[in-house]
């Protein structure tokens, strides 16, 4: 907003998305990991989801699919550098 003029306006729901997340399964002769969730919207608003990968045990994350409109995914776990610290995560971005 600048003065009275509005640049940009959104509405904000009143009722957060939830989201639980299943065990992730790991097949290592294949060398994938399959994540799956469940995720509704009381206002029926439509979700989508970032998927994030970290090396470090969260400290820095690696965006592995961002607006992804589905509730599970399979990832190729040769994409990512290996560690003994690996998480995923899954997040409903708000904005």
């Amino acid at each position: 907003m600048q003065g009275t003029t509005v640049f940009a306006e959104r509405i904000v729901s009143p009722h957060a998305p939830t989201l639980v997340l299943a065990p992730p399964i790991i097949d290592d002769p294949a060398q994938t990991i399959a994540l799956s969730w469940n995720a509704s919207d009381a206002d029926a608003d439509p979700l989508q989801f970032d998927v994030q990968y970290s090396a470090d045990d969260g400290a820095t994350w690696m965006a592995v699919q961002m607006d992804y409109p589905w509730m599970n995914l399979v990832l190729d776990t040769r994409r990512f550098p290996g560690s003994a610290q690996a998480r995923l995560r899954v997040l409903l971005p708000t904005a």
